[in-house]
C-alpha cells in the first residue's frame, strides 16, 4: 500500500511493514543468526545498530533477539525508535 510503484514488494511473503513507518523481517528457521531482506526505496534506519540503508536487497546480522527491523529515516516517531536504539541496540 505504501509503496505501490515498487512491483518487488507484491511478492513478498516474508516480511512486513508495520504501518508506512516500520519494517519488520521475522526469523523463521531454527537457529537463522543472519537475514537477507529487500527494503522499499527509502532511507532506512536498521534498529538494532543505527545503520542507513537506502532500500534494495541487503543482508543484516539477525543474533537471538536481534532480528530484522528497520524504522524510516524521516518518521514522525524516530525519536521513539532512537531512544530503542540507544537502551536495547549494539550502539547503546
Amino acid at each position: 500500500l505504501h509503496y505501490p510503484e515498487d512491483e518487488k514488494v507484491f511478492d513478498l511473503q516474508y516480511e512486513y511493514l508495520f504501518g508506512k513507518d516500520l519494517y519488520v523481517k521475522p526469523i523463521v528457521r531454527e537457529s537463522q543468526l543472519s537475514q537477507t531482506c529487500y527494503l522499499p526505496s527509502d532511507a532506512w534506519i536498521h534498529l538494532w545498530t543505527g545503520s542507513e540503508f537506502d532500500g534494495g536487497e541487503i543482508t543484516v546480522d539477525a543474533p537471538i533477539g536481534y532480528p530484522p527491523v528497520f524504522y524510516r529515516k524521516q518518521s514522525p516517531y524516530r525519536t521513539l525508535f532512537e531512544d530503542i536504539y540507544k537502551k536495547y541496540g549494539k550502539g547503546g
